[in-house]
């Protein structure tokens, strides 16, 4: 393996590099070493990611494959709400309001873990669910009381469980996800790009900036215009016609 490749990404260096540098100051504290060197190096710097989220058409192919997935319910959730892979997979049924169309995010499967955690300061948020969503999750629940009869769902109980009936793990949703793939013969696409799907769809669609933040839980709008401040294709196409209009405006 070449040394590039053993590279980590931004967001690990940056968190390798905050690690390193609290440890050696504790260290310093303690006076097993004299200078803290990670006072001495800049902190890495984060570049600007583009996303390439799978295309509406693309979209289109896997909801017709969805059927025949189990975890059906789980993806078409995550195209429609735009949440992270840990917070689709730490959902339980009191987060989910299927009469008024809403998801609660309050927590989010710790990874690797059975806990649920806080989730990432900003991400609180409630997201409505869109028509498509309703009517999977409510299947999803019919056929999960089914398997609990004669028990009852309880609110915490989670709403996407694996084999063993405890909360989907992140991975075994990133393998349902490629044999969803695999199934509508498109190409491996990493479980994240459902969010930025959400999010792009949004935006082409004419969405603010502002509150495709809000929806994905975002801390600050400047992270989501750093995320998806490419213009997509028809994001161009409508700015040149709004262009377009209002100088024909002023011409006559």
């Amino acid at each position: 393996m070449r040394m590039l490749d053993r590279i980590p990404a931004d967001a690990t260096r940056r968190y390798a590099y905050a690690v390193l540098r609290i440890a050696l100051g504790r260290a310093r504290k303690l006076g097993v070493v004299r200078h803290n060197v990670c006072e001495l190096v800049d902190r890495p710097r984060a570049t600007p990611r583009r996303v390439d989220p799978p295309t509406t058409g693309q979209i289109e192919e896997l909801l017709a494959a969805l059927g025949r997935s189990r975890y059906e319910a789980l993806i078409t959730t995550t195209i429609a709400t735009g949440l992270r892979q840990g917070e689709v997979c730490g959902l339980v049924w009191g987060d989910v309001d299927l009469d008024a169309g809403i998801v609660h995010v309050r927590k989010q499967l710790e990874r690797g873990t059975r806990r649920r955690v806080e989730p990432k300061r900003g991400s609180v948020r409630d997201v409505d669910l869109p028509l498509i969503a309703v009517s999977a999750l409510r299947s999803h629940r019919v056929r999960a009381m089914e398997r609990l009869f004669p028990d009852r769902l309880a609110d915490d109980d989670p709403v996407f469980v694996g084999v063993d009936g405890r909360a989907i793990q992140g991975w075994t949703a990133y393998r349902a996800w490629q044999e969803v793939l695999r199934g509508a013969g498109l190409p491996a696409i990493p479980f994240h790009s459902l969010r930025h799907s959400f999010a792009t769809s949004l935006l082409a669609e004419g969405e603010e900036l502002a509150v495709v933040s809000k929806l994905l839980g975002h801390s600050d709008v400047a992270v989501t215009a750093n995320v998806y401040g490419h213009l997509t294709p028809a994001m161009r196409h409508r700015a040149a016609a709004r262009v377009e209009d209002a100088l024909r405006r002023k011409s006559g």
